[in-house]
């Protein structure tokens, strides 16, 4: 059986718990570079397109970060306008805010005292100068947010291009004095490291010696994460993931959690950052493929790069999920499921990795597969072979399975709706072949029978409406297990809304919503519930040939 499931825009952010460990992040995913600038659009419609997305979180917030020179232009002149909003957003989105610099290219401002930036003494950071200074703007602002933020970054990239007048020599006693002061602030905040530079255009010894000789200068203690980047082929992550490992290893660092903080591709091949396979649908593969591997490795959080897209000539254009005029594309999509179905796993294992190379131009041929697993036993699967090889599930518990392929088979013109090519195989004694392509297919057991389990706790449903198709009026039910907020939205075959019947919170049961389309043309038409972390979407069919007893 094969049918083509739409997914449209629409949903709620669930409240993410932790996971129980003293390291271990509430989020597994977020995106990075989130936001533009003011001559793109109002800080309120990016935060609603990344509510849209579902991202758990956010880093690289641009002019809505808590840079020193913004937030403090002045001594204690303090100005937290922006930060404040976004920070602080409505959707409870998580913030990783970089509290010196941005760009990895350090101004003349920089790491300095803002307000007496290469003034007097010169330019650059000193010691016996600037330290106070710094320590007020560091524990007045983690003072400020503590409440809602636990991850910080100094800057994005600094040991690329260390700070203008501070030596190598000083880099870890000045990482070491901010995170002393972090933690006296709040003494369960997390520094990270920030960012080993991404691959691009590197050899990755680079940043590897970087970190090397950062270590070697005592920098052990002075980070609680470690973050690098990689915007290299996807089949090459591995690898340098194993790297860095081992490099922690070599000086006892083993069980340094390490997060991957930017990693995608472009949509666009011209793009001389992007490796040359980069393309409309092979960025929302990547949206699955990266993480997918990193988590098997040991990857604790991952973050795509990018949001909204840089346009024109920018080497970095076309690598949001959005494009540079804010449209979703299909990698929003991509991500929106990614998030849904993996955000709250506890465990990734490789079940089979393909060609692994360090190889940006060729590779990864052969059988990729990363199971997910749950504490409440779901398990999930993500499998592709850009050779079209088959895998073998085995040890399957349910009768049934569905995959997705991750990458839409179509969006609309308006990007407001996408449609995913969606499978129900049966399972014969516990194994499923599957052949698998470039596209990685999300897999999922499917426990339904038929026959109701009275031991199952009630769940959401969506039935479809009676009659169908209709012509005048219909009728459209749907279960509750919990009091939640549920919107009931009607769409156009263009994904255009017709009607919101339902928009409010409303009690566990039953409920059922006549819905009137009297003056509706005939067509196809879409119904979609959103209620907390569910989201249905079923197809109704107005025809003026109907009969049925609401018809009328």
């Amino acid at each position: 059986m094969k049918n083509i499931f739409l997914f449209a825009v629409g949903g709620l952010l669930a409240v993410l718990p932790a996971r129980g460990q003293q390291d271990s992040p509430p989020m597994r995913l977020g995106i990075n570079f989130p936001f533009r600038g003011h001559e793109k659009a109002p800080l309120a419609t990016y935060l609603n397109l990344l509510h849209q997305s579902g991202a758990p979180a956010m880093r690289y917030l641009l002019f809505a970060d808590v840079y020193w020179k913004s937030v403090e232009p002045g001594n204690d002149a303090w100005n937290f306008t922006y930060p404040d909003s976004s920070i602080r957003n409505p959707y409870g989105i998580l913030s990783i805010p970089m509290l010196y610099a941005n760009f990895g290219v350090i101004d003349t401002v920089g790491f300095q005292v803002p307000w007496r930036a290469c003034s007097g003494s010169g330019c650059g950071w000193q010691t016996a100068r600037d330290s106070g200074d710094a320590k007020d703007y560091v524990q007045t602002v983690v003072a400020r947010y503590k409440d809602v933020v636990k991850y910080w970054e100094l800057g994005n990239e600094i040991t690329m291009k260390r700070p203008k007048g501070l030596p190598a020599s000083e880099l870890t006693a000045f990482m070491h004095m901010n995170h002393r002061w972090l933690r006296e602030a709040d003494s369960s905040a997390h520094l990270l490291y920030p960012a080993l530079p991404g691959t691009y255009g590197l050899p990755l010894a680079n940043p590897r010696n970087q970190l090397r000789q950062f270590l070697s200068a005592g920098g052990a203690g002075a980070f609680d994460i470690l973050s690098y980047h990689d915007y290299n082929a996807w089949w090459t992550l591995p690898a340098h993931y194993d790297s860095l490992k081992a490099l922690l290893a070599a000086f006892n660092l083993d069980t340094i959690p390490i997060w991957c903080t930017e990693s995608s591709i472009s949509s666009d091949p011209t793009t001389p950052i992007t490796p040359a396979y980069s393309s409309i649908d092979e960025q929302a593969a990547d949206v699955w493929r990266r993480p997918a591997v990193l988590f098997a490795k040991g990857v604790q959080v991952y973050f795509w790069h990018s949001m909204w897209s840089s346009g024109g000539n920018n080497n970095w254009r076309e690598f949001g999920i959005l494009s540079a005029t804010g449209k979703k594309k299909k990698s929003f999509y991509a991500f929106k499921l990614l998030v849904e179905k993996l955000e709250h796993f506890s465990t990734a294992t490789a079940l089979s990795f393909g060609n692994v190379t360090d190889d940006n131009t060729q590779g990864g041929n052969g059988v990729w597969v990363v199971q997910f697993d749950w504490p409440d036993g779901t398990r999930r699967w993500v499998a592709w072979s850009p050779d079209n090889q088959s895998f073998t599930l085995t040890n399957l518990n349910a009768p049934h399975v569905k995959t997705t392929a991750v990458v839409p088979v179509s969006i609309s013109a308006d990007g407001e709706t996408a449609a995913f090519d969606v499978q129900n195989l049966t399972v014969t004694n516990g194994t499923l072949p599957l052949p698998l392509s470039n596209t990685p297919i999300l897999i999922e057991e499917d426990f339904a029978t038929g026959v109701a389990d009275q031991q199952e706790p009630p769940s959401f449903e969506l039935a479809q409406n009676h009659p169908n198709p209709f012509h005048g009026r219909t009728t459209i039910c749907f279960s509750l297990p919990q009091a939640v907020h549920v919107t009931l939205t009607v769409l156009d075959a263009a994904g255009r809304e017709m009607t919101r019947p339902v928009d409010q919170v409303l009690s566990p049961g039953t409920h059922t919503v006549e819905l009137s389309a009297e003056r509706w043309p005939d067509g196809i038409y879409f119904y979609q519930m959103v209620a907390g972390p569910f989201m249905q979407i079923r197809k109704a069919v107005v025809s003026s040939t109907a009969s049925g007893p609401n018809n009328r």
